[in-house]
């Protein structure tokens, strides 16, 4: 469902002018009591007096303009409420499979000679709000605290969230960019930009100051990111400048900080990274933190980390003092790897089809799915198949140029006790014979959807399922898949000649891959996530329909689904015989390998292997070239954890900022069958040479080239 604010029967004024709070709350509580989808606000001014909350399967959003591209702030929200030095009320609350995109902000009292205090603009509280909230395309124009996650944690309240998506967010924050803590499963934060032009540049119609004034306030009393105990964060492309701190971390509620990032831009703040003692991770201990690419500096400290935790820094320059103890920098230049930040697909032309099926999941669906793509096949568009539960019997094929579209325009997953949304199970597929549950077509894509197989929930510890066919098929070329969620498949997507492929924010859990890339070129996947956590999480007791009733309970969930069948079954990835094959910001959660490649080229980019096999290489590569940067593996048992790597048949690897933990917390790589060679230099090559069994303790940069015979 798509609710516009400025119409029937909200009637929003977008001026300005009048106090707009309740009529947009309306909106989305109305979207919600449909299953969820999309409130959308047009181009101009609204005034909040008071906040909003996104509920869950809701997103709220707005016409995006770029600032960096000076044509505007398209939909402006005017946040005139009370200022108070508080965390909350934050401006606005975004529940769990929930975001808001497009969206600028703009606070009209404040005034930098004489800055007001106010609570965050964006709040994600965790909790009952658990898993997979977004903030995405959005301006903070002169926000005084910027993002929270979880961060009234550092109040003494417990609040603990997963999955945390942060993309595209630009602006000036004149106390904290953005504050989280307490993650228990991974979040991805892409191209946040915390610099003083936003205001400064924002011109009369924002009662722009003069920049100068703006970074002498900063520079005091600013702070960029701070950071808590997030596990395994996968940060890329983040500019702070003119702070106090660049990147404070902070003591965690149960834990400590340990993550990635790649193109950190931290410049012009008298610390760059303060890092107390206990605050990260420890070498010896766990995996540490590791920065690829970019600039830390600091007028007092580049870098200031008295205590033992651990950092690695490749490929960055350093401007000011670095202190500490267990701080290992490397020089390689790494810009020949960087990956496309920008990377999209493009849109199907604007004619929607609406489906009109059963959405009780008590009859087939997939025939009346089928009729609408056939339709919309004449004319290219967007078939629209609105929240509900659907019943699929048999397969479904999508044209060229169209777009097979559910009700979430942000990522999406089942929430404890609560499935709404798109959701389709499938009592189709259960053969490697049958067809694909849906096929796409050149230039055709899916968003929103969310797809279970049922008939595969494991029942006991025996590891028995069935072997379906791929969930999502395609051997055309330009093809998308964007915020799917799919579980209880064996295999979830197959791409099979199809050159040009875009993936993003695909959740879920497939017991024998979720990907399976075949003779493709050019194929891009982007924030996805494999974990079982997905299967037992749900809402399906409140259908009314047996084949989803009984699921396991989260209590069985390692005896029915990590040591049965996903530590022993599921490689994440499988490549073969393709070429240029992107994997960033991506993660799996007990599965037997992250990557089996064979006869191709891959870059692998922020990336982590966690509860991961003992016995099983995270990375197992054939004839493969492939570079890997910033990849983390923990297994699920250190006294046998072993082989992070596996080479054969002419491999070659080049391994920068990777980082290996077993359960007992002592780094370590284990190498099979080959010699080494260790060369003088900041940068460590290990050639090949002859046959080698032994356990190699491995913190770093590694170039290894394996020779057949």
């Amino acid at each position: 469902c798509r609710y516009i604010v400025t119409e029937a029967p909200y009637f929003a004024d977008n001026t300005g002018k009048t106090d707009v709070t309740a009529v947009i709350q309306r909106a989305i509580d109305d979207c919600s009591k449909a299953g969820g989808g999309t409130v959308f606000l047009p181009v101009g001014e609204y005034l909040l007096q008071g906040s909003l909350y996104i509920r869950p399967f809701t997103a709220l959003i707005g016409d995006y303009t770029d600032p960096d591209l000076k044509e505007g702030y398209g939909t402006v929200i005017l946040a005139d409420v009370p200022s108070v030095d508080k965390k909350n009320p934050a401006l606005i609350k975004i529940g769990a499979s929930a975001g808001v995109r497009g969206l600028t902000v703009y606070y009209p009292r404040q005034n930098i000679d004489n800055v007001l205090p106010y609570p965050y603009t964006f709040f994600i509280e965790g909790n009952g709000d658990y898993m997979l909230s977004s903030i995405t395309d959005c301006t903070l124009i002169n926000s005084y605290r910027g993002i929270g996650v979880s961060a009234e944690c550092e109040e003494g309240i417990y609040q603990c969230h997963e999955m945390f998506t942060l993309e595209n967010v630009k602006g000036t924050c004149l106390y904290e960019g953005l504050s989280a803590h307490n993650s228990a499963d991974v979040d991805t934060v892409k191209t946040l930009y915390l610099l003083n032009d936003y205001w400064a540049q924002a011109g009369e119609r924002f009662c722009a100051p003069e920049k100068e004034k703006i970074d002498r306030y900063t520079r005091e009393h600013g702070y960029g990111l701070v950071l808590g105990d997030l596990e395994w964060p996968q940060f890329s492309d983040v500019r702070i400048s003119d702070r106090f701190t660049g990147i404070d971390f902070r003591e965690g509620i149960r834990y400590c900080f340990s993550g990635e990032f790649t193109d950190l831009y931290i410049e012009k703040c008298t610390i760059g990274m303060n890092i107390p003692d206990g605050f990260v991770q420890k070498r010896g201990e766990s995996w540490g933190t590791a920065v690829t690419s970019g600039v830390i500096e600091g007028s007092r400290f580049a870098v200031f980390a008295p205590g033992n935790d651990s950092l690695i820094l490749t490929d960055v320059d350093i401007k000011g003092i670095v202190f500490g103890k267990e701080i290992r920098r490397y020089y390689t230049d790494l810009s020949q790897y960087a990956p496309s930040y920008d990377k999209t697909y493009d849109k199907p032309v604007s004619v929607l089809y609406t489906v009109n099926a059963d959405k009780t999941g008590h009859t087939d669906a997939s025939r009346a799915v089928q009729e609408m793509l056939d339709e919309a096949g004449k004319t290219g568009g967007v078939v629209y198949l609105p929240a509900g539960l659907y019943r699929f019997d048999g397969p479904v094929s999508v044209p060229s140029g169209v777009e097979l579209r559910g009700s979430s325009s942000v990522p999406t997953r089942c929430q404890g006790g609560n499935s709404g949304g798109t959701l389709i199970y499938s009592v189709y597929g259960y053969g490697e014979d049958h067809k694909p549950l849906v096929t796409l077509g050149e230039g055709s894509g899916v968003s929103g959807l969310r797809f279970d197989y049922p008939g595969n929930a494991p029942r006991d510890d025996s590891g028995a399922y069935k072997k379906t066919s791929p969930v999502i098929y395609s051997e055309s070329d330009d093809i998308y898949i964007v915020n799917c969620f799919i579980t209880l498949a064996s295999t979830g997507i197959e791409l099979n000649s199809s050159d040009n492929a875009f993936i993003k924010k695909v959740i879920g859990c497939c017991f024998d891959k979720m990907f399976s890339i075949k003779n493709s070129d050019n194929v891009f996947i982007e924030g996805c996530l494999q974990n079982g956590n997905t299967l037992p999480r749900n809402g399906y007791k409140n259908f009314d329909i047996p084949l989803l009733q009984g699921r396991f309970t989260e209590d069985r969930l390692f005896d029915f689904v990590f040591i049965p069948i996903t530590r022993v079954h599921t490689n994440y990835i499988e490549i073969e015989s393709s070429r240029n094959v992107t994997v960033f910001s991506s993660f799996i959660y007990g599965g037997k390998s992250f990557m089996k490649a064979e006869d191709s080229t891959v870059l692998v980019y922020n990336t982590g292997h966690d509860g991961s096999s003992k016995t099983e290489p995270a990375f197992i590569l054939s004839g493969t070239d492939a570079v890997l940067i910033n990849t983390m593996r923990s297994t699920s048992d250190g006294r046998l954890g072993q082989n992070f790597f596996s080479l054969d048949n002419g491999a070659s690897l080049r391994s920068f900022a990777s980082q290996a933990v077993d359960m007992l917390y002592s780094e370590h790589i284990y190498f099979e069958n080959i010699g080494l060679s260790e060369l003088e230099g900041t940068e460590i090559l290990y050639g090949f040479l002859q046959p080698l069994y032994r356990l190699i303790r491995f913190f770093g940069n590694i170039h290894m080239v394996n020779e057949q015979g």
